[in-house]
This record gives structure tokens, C-alpha cells and sequence, in this order.
């Protein structure tokens, strides 16, 4: 999607002006696209984005006690 964005944009600068209407409508509804399926896109990681906070502190938690047992001994 992101490709047929980039290239109707570049079809809009370079192409002939008697495409421009049409090409003009092609990229703005690539856009428009483009950003719902964005949109969906980082809306589906949001959970992982959530969890990642605590799954680092586990891992240093875990980290930091291994350490204060090695040098316990």
C-alpha cells in the first residue's frame, strides 16, 4: 500500500498535466487508504505496547536478582 502511495504521488508530479485530475484522485484515495490500514495497523500492537513495560521489568528484576545472588556468595 505504502508503494501504490509513493507511486501515484510520483505520477502526480511527473506525469503529464492531462492526468493530473485523475492522478490527483488516485493519490488521495491511496492516502485515504494508506491511513486506515496504518491506523489498524499500529491499533493491533497497542496490547503488545501494554505489556512490553512489565515484561521489561520482569526480565530486569530477574537480571538484577541473579546478580545480588552471585555476589551474595
Amino acid at each position: 500500500m505504502t508503494s501504490r502511495l509513493f507511486a501515484s504521488g510520483v505520477l502526480l508530479l511527473l506525469g503529464p498535466t492531462a492526468w493530473r485530475s485523475q492522478m490527483l484522485q488516485l493519490h488521495q484515495a491511496s492516502f485515504i487508504l494508506w491511513f486506515i490500514l496504518m491506523t489498524v495497523h499500529v491499533l493491533g500492537h497497542l496490547g503488545d505496547m501494554a505489556l512490553s513495560p512489565t515484561k521489561d521489568w520482569a526480565r530486569r528484576s530477574r537480571r538484577l536478582g541473579r546478580v545480588r545472588e552471585r555476589g551474595d556468595s
